[in-house]
């Protein structure tokens, strides 16, 4: 679907966000990037879609090409949807509205200035009812909990029809209930549409619940590649640092009750 080739990003003032990485995403696979913050998640996350230009290596994309001029960016981007922590979406717009926004990159730009078809109308509505938001359509964005509006950019993916979702941090403000149903969710759409996702978390006890596959950072660097059930103790160490798995066995405990 998707990989990179010694990918590596340096910030200015010489900070190393990821180091030479190669990895390659799998079709209809959810992966998570696990790792605390500044552990390069997020950068490499980012790099996927080119909102960042990597300072070495690159970006290859089935069907498109190493992600290196305007016109390839632009064809991965059409098939790519991004959910973002904090949701990204117009507040004072409606849902319907909202949601909608995915099809802006099917349409030329004067075209993208005019109401568009019924029919795209229709696949956002449908959109909207497969993550039980029909009801809230034409509801304001900023009138929603950040558990639903997280859904609205879900339905925004789908109405998009992309083929790779990346996610950053979805559930980062949300509660634990609402994580839970925003994961179980966003897993359950890509599994009946054949999506591939790469998601990125900090907590191992989502990850272990709703990852195929998990790939954890740690200082820019890939240190663990595998299913979550291979995720123990001398891993988490290696991700978190020693005197960290009792930290976050009392986390996940928090996070169940």
């Amino acid at each position: 679907m998707i990989h990179t080739e010694s990918l590596a990003m340096t910030y200015p003032g010489g900070v190393t966000a990821l180091t030479p990485t190669s990895v390659r995403f799998e079709r209809g696979a959810v992966t998570v990037l696990l790792g605390p913050s500044g552990a390069g998640k997020s950068t490499l996350l980012h790099c996927l879609n080119r909102l960042r230009a990597p300072t070495a290596g690159r970006v290859v994309a089935d069907g498109v090409g190493p992600l290196e001029d305007a016109a390839a960016i632009r064809r991965h981007r059409r098939r790519t949807a991004m959910i973002f922590q904090q949701h990204q979406l117009l507040p004072r717009v409606s849902v319907l509205r909202n949601t909608l926004i995915g099809r802006l990159g099917h349409h030329g730009f004067w075209r993208s200035t005019l109401p568009l078809p019924a029919g795209e109308r229709r696949l956002a509505l449908d959109s909207l009812e497969r993550v039980g938001l029909l009801d809230k359509a034409l509801v304001r964005a900023d009138q929603l909990s950040g558990g639903q509006q997280q859904r609205v950019g879900i339905a925004r993916a789908l109405t998009q029809q992309a083929e790779l979702v990346l996610a950053d941090e979805p559930v980062a403000s949300l509660d634990p209930g609402a994580s839970r149903q925003v994961l179980s969710l966003l897993r359950d759409v890509c599994t009946e549409r054949g999506l591939t996702a790469v998601i990125s978390l900090h907590q191992v006890e989502y990850t272990r619940e709703f990852a195929d596959r998990v790939i954890a950072l740690a200082d820019g660097g890939v240190v663990f590649d595998g299913p979550p059930s291979a995720l123990d103790d001398d891993v988490l160490c290696r991700v978190y640092g020693p005197g960290a798995v009792a930290d976050l066995r009392r986390d996940a405990a928090g996070a169940a009750a």
